[in-house]
């Protein structure tokens, strides 16, 4: 049972600090609540109003919402009230739908003995339709990729590879060739050209694309396995730690910039760790695991064992997966404190409003790796034993 104190006129409060709706809501409730006392009649001033500190997020009045104020009076017994907003519908488009868009709603002046505490305000943010707008851009992306893979030829891949020219923008505008972009390119041409070599998605249903894909990326791997593994012997680096620096390095930059693009097309990092896992698992299912099955073969045959010495492969695996938690860890953090809606030192798991928070958090994630390489390094040369570790 609840026994409620009703000779006093009462707090009067915001039921929550921090609304969240979608764009194609059409009301906002906002409640507001009378606490310790409900005694005689009692009145306040509510009106809506937009954050100084909202920056690029500020919802438009009459454009986003309709703009309310009044006085809202509580009866004689009465614990809540409910004020509702209207709420603009927005045109469906790429801009509109992943806009996010922020106002307040906020009482004052209490009346008939009542008190305001300091849940005086709730801010109310609408979050663009993204689910929507990704269907859409998914769609779309789907039907000019099976329109280019039903016209590209083996001759046009090569084409493609080896010319570097202005391209048309969504807006039907020409971009021309940037510096970075040319010089990348001039980098990159031999290997473009080698993986011209790929069948077209076209051929067998794309099941030759596939196979050959699988057969580069492990070609690739292999190579650079080699070149990192001679460059380590020249250097007296041991084979274990130049597995985890130079090795890892030389496979993985491909996965970053796909993982980095990944996260500008995605509201969160979900996309980006997805990515990345799944890439560094093909590298080394296929740069290591399929090495291995030959040379087992091939031994097995000669009625000989091949065996790989670990050298500290379990504490090596230790390290990351500890250090891939903080990680996780810090992406949650963020996530979760970029949901209070007000909050602008973070703004998001990748990024943000402020700059402090980005080089915070990149140079955490920097000092894990320093940390990671420079743990599995002491443990590869035994000294980790002898500073009693």
């Amino acid at each position: 049972m609840t026994v409620i104190d009703d000779d006093e006129p009462g707090v009067l409060a915001v039921h929550e600090r921090h609304v969240k709706i979608r764009a194609k809501d059409e009301v906002v409730v906002i409640k507001v609540m009378r606490h310790q006392g409900c005694d005689g009649i009692v009145k306040c001033q509510y009106e809506t109003f937009i954050p100084d500190n909202s920056g690029e997020n500020t919802a438009v009045p009459y454009e986003d919402f309709d703009p309310v104020k009044g006085t809202l009076v509580f009866e004689n017994g009465e614990t809540s009230k409910e004020i509702q907003v209207n709420i603009h519908q927005r045109q469906v488009s790429e801009h509109d739908n992943y806009r996010d868009d922020l106002f307040g709603f906020k009482i004052y002046q209490p009346e008939g003995g009542a008190r305001i505490n300091k849940k005086d305000i709730c801010y109310i943010n609408i979050v663009g339709d993204h689910e929507l707008i990704d269907h859409m851009k998914h769609i779309q992306e789907l039907l000019e990729s099976v329109r280019d893979n039903d016209s590209m030829t083996w001759g046009q891949q090569f084409k493609n590879a080896i010319v570097l020219a202005p391209s048309v923008n969504e807006e039907g505008r020409i971009e021309e060739v940037g510096n970075f972009e040319a010089l990348l390119h001039f980098f990159s041409i031999g290997w473009k050209v080698f993986f011209s070599l790929i069948p077209p998605k076209r051929y067998s249903k794309g099941k030759a694309a596939f196979f050959a894909s699988l057969g580069m990326i492990g070609a690739l791997t292999a190579v650079v396995g080699e070149f990192a593994g001679l460059f380590g012997c020249v250097l007296g680096i041991k084979n274990s730690v130049t597995a985890i620096s130079f090795v890892a390095l030389g496979t993985s930059l491909p996965d970053t910039f796909a993982s980095k693009q990944a996260a500008q097309e995605s509201k969160n990092a979900d996309s980006a760790i997805g990515n990345i896992t799944g890439s560094n698992s093909v590298n080394v299912f296929l740069g290591l695991g399929l090495p291995w099955i030959m040379a087992s073969i091939y031994y097995e045959s000669k009625g000989q064992k091949y065996e790989v010495p670990s050298e500290g492969l379990a504490f090596s695996v230790g390290m990351f997966l500890l250090t891939s938690v903080f990680c996780l860890l810090t992406l949650v953090l963020r996530r979760k404190v970029s949901l209070i809606v007000n909050c602008q030192f973070i703004g998001g798991e990748l990024g943000g409003y402020s700059k402090t928070s980005k080089v915070m958090s990149a140079s955490f994630l920097v000092s894990l790796w320093c940390f990671y390489i420079l743990m599995s390094t002491l443990k590869a040369y035994d000294l980790l034993e002898f500073i009693g570790l």
